[in-house]
């Protein structure tokens, strides 16, 4: 082997190195560093410029070309000015986003929850969640509530009571009836409240329950659309009636126009058979035709206005199986 040490060489026209010859640099420090020279000459077909080369040796290029890569430092910030395709994955830190979990995160409607967000109450969910939203746990995955912590979880609907189902003879001197409606593991709960006091009942038997001043008195209508097809009804006592006639029965009619003291020719739904407080009758087998308009109907011929009387309408319906 040949050792030369040169203070300074000159080489006017080639240094050839064999294949497999390496060169060993010496630091002031004494570490050596070997170079293969086989693989410095590989080199050649780089086309890189001397400042692309050194990109990442400060301030990033804002221009990156196809199959180029972005390598952002601490607290830097990518801007995807056109658009965004043919992505398979992100680093970010030590995670990787796989272009499954970037889909997947587009549908997030955007909200303020933070890593790690605990729910302690009702609010909380509601400042996190936009109306209609959903929360979507992926398979395998957990929602622990603290303990102790209670009605954390609630069916969005239940406490919305939904535009006017009723028509303007049916609302009494008391509380107008109300309509609420959600879904339950597929069943369609459509739930009507209705207050007796101020309506009247007529000195006819089977007829219908209403403003004596008039207007159309039915309090709710088989919209299938929104109801699903119904196959069971309930009807419940909340507060005794008094006054008009206590024996009341629900009924479904094609007219929309049926006032106080009318006639109907519908199909009785609800058999009320003079409810009291605190007790409910159902109809398992009630077949309400699509449109049709549900009415208050007074059995008797004893007429009266109403001074007290509260009652809850509720119907179960599914849509048509896909």
């Amino acid at each position: 082997m040949l050792t030369k040490f040169f203070d300074l060489a000159v080489i006017k026209r080639k240094l050839l190195f064999n294949k497999g010859a390496t060169m060993v640099a010496t630091s002031a420090a004494g570490v050596e560093t070997v170079v293969d020279m086989t693989e410095l000459a590989a080199l050649g077909g780089v086309t890189a410029s001397a400042a692309e080369l050194n990109v990442t040796d400060g301030a990033l290029d804002t221009n990156l070309v196809a199959a180029k890569a972005a390598i952002l430092g601490t607290g830097g910030a990518l801007t995807i000015g056109g658009a965004f395709t043919a992505v398979t994955s992100i680093g970010i830190g030590s995670a990787v986003l796989l272009e499954a979990e970037m889909e997947m995160l587009d549908q997030v409607t955007a909200g303020t929850l933070a890593a790690s967000k605990v729910w302690t109450s009702d609010s909380d969910l509601d400042t996190v969640m936009p109306t209609g939203g959903k929360l979507t746990v992926q398979s395998g995955g957990d929602v622990t509530f603290n303990s102790g912590s209670t009605h954390l979880v609630d069916t969005p609907t239940t406490s919305t009571v939904l535009a006017a189902e009723h028509g303007a003879g049916a609302i009494g001197t008391a509380v107008a009836p109300k309509t609420r409606r959600w879904v339950d593991r597929g069943v369609i709960v459509t739930q009507t409240t209705f207050d007796l006091t101020g309506l009247a009942s007529g000195g006819t038997a089977n007829d219908i329950v209403g403003l004596a001043a008039g207007g159309a008195a039915y309090i709710g209508r088989n919209v299938v659309a929104t109801n699903g097809v119904i196959f069971k009804m309930e009807l419940s006592c909340l507060e005794t009636p008094v006054t008009g006639d206590g024996d009341i029965d629900i009924v479904a009619d094609t007219s929309a126009a049926l006032i106080g003291d009318g006639t109907y020719t519908g199909a009785i739904k609800i058999n009320g058979g003079s409810l009291v407080i605190g007790k409910t009758v159902q109809n398992l087998v009630p077949a309400v035709d699509a449109n049709f308009y549900f009415y208050i109907a007074a059995v008797g011929a004893g007429g009266g206005t109403y001074t007290a009387g509260m009652f809850v309408l509720t119907t179960y319906g599914h849509a048509v199986l896909a």
